[in-house]
């Protein structure tokens, strides 16, 4: 009597664990659904953002605020000036004598000494 009450019990227990398993489960799968939603509206609303940036730097409304809120003017012919050089250019490293110190001193010295 007390062996079928302990198999009854284990029965039991395995079909609790595998209901809780199976809620747990159920869960997590919508949990993931709507993370998975989510993402698809977010990245909808990224593209209609990038696409609203790209709508705002076209060139011609950049050049109409800078005309008429700037001030600024196209370059003209005349307003541009070349210059050509004959030579390359060329630097020239200008640096004090260092004075030697006394350890500098003391090595050549030795160098001396043994040369």
């Amino acid at each position: 009597m007390l062996m079928n009450l302990a198999v009854v019990l284990v029965i039991v227990g395995a079909i609790g664990a595998v209901v809780f398993s199976q809620v747990q489960l159920t869960e997590l799968t919508d949990e993931i659904n709507t993370a998975n939603e989510s993402l698809s509206q977010e990245k909808s609303i990224a593209i209609q953002l990038e696409m609203q940036a790209a709508s705002k730097l076209n060139t011609e409304e950049i050049e109409q605020i800078a005309r008429e809120k700037l001030g600024m003017e196209k370059v003209a012919d005349g307003q541009t000036s070349y210059i050509s050089l004959t030579q390359d250019d060329e630097g020239t490293v200008v640096q004090a004598e260092k004075t030697p110190n006394l350890l500098d001193r003391i090595w050549q010295v030795l160098q001396s000494l043994f040369s």
